[in-house]
């Protein structure tokens, strides 16, 4: 379930699979800008490696980080 801040006057959608390596300076960099009236949404898409563990760490540390589990959307070629 995601909580929606509807306070907030901005938000930041970012969806990850497998994303490990770049999420720490990519949530620092979002989380860095100078307006800070915002809400953070991201869907991880089941990834496989830490991605899900690093969210819910991010979630944690900041109140405006929701972090949703989904499930892998298949896309055919």
């Amino acid at each position: 379930m995601i909580n929606i801040n509807l306070q907030a006057k901005i938000a930041v959608l970012l969806s990850t699979y497998n994303g490990e390596k770049y999420l720490d300076l990519q949530i620092q960099s979002i989380l860095a800008q100078s307006h800070s009236n915002f809400q953070l949404i991201i869907r991880d898409d089941a990834s496989t490696d830490g991605t899900l563990k690093i969210l819910k760490k991010w979630g944690a540390i900041d109140k405006r980080i929701s972090v949703v589990e989904g499930k892998k959307i298949l896309v055919l070629h």
